[in-house]
Order: structure tokens, then C-alpha cells, then sequence
């Protein structure tokens, strides 16, 4: 079993209802200073089902976050 590990996601409910703020509090958590895109997690996905010897990883897409 493998995991997918991300932060916060830009994405259309978020762009609508309250990006900035959203931008502005996640992306301070992050060391990036930036929230992943929808595509970005899609992209992940599709790669790790391209590679059928990959096992038990856990690939972070959090850009970097750290709770508080």
C-alpha cells in the first residue's frame, strides 16, 4: 500500500469561496509559501500508478508544512 501525503490544495471551491485567506494562512505554514494545485495531486497519482514495484511509500506533496 502506498500513501499520498499532501497539504492544502488550490483548487475551484477554494479559488471561489476564499482564496486569499486560505493562501495567506496555509501558505505561511508551508515552507514553499505555496498551496499544491488539483493537478498537481493528479499528476502524483498517475505517476505512482505507473510504477507497480513501488511499495509502501509515502510521497509528500504538503510543500514543506508544519502544523502549529
Amino acid at each position: 500500500m502506498n500513501l499520498l501525503s499532501f497539504g492544502p490544495v488550490r483548487g475551484t471551491r477554494v479559488d471561489r469561496d476564499f482564496r486569499l485567506k486560505v493562501e495567506r494562512e496555509f501558505g505561511s505554514r508551508t515552507v514553499m509559501h505555496r498551496m499544491d494545485a488539483e493537478g498537481e495531486v493528479a499528476d502524483a497519482v498517475i505517476a505512482m500508478l505507473h510504477m507497480p514495484g513501488l511499495r509502501a511509500a509515502d510521497i509528500d506533496l504538503s510543500a514543506g508544512m508544519v502544523t502549529r
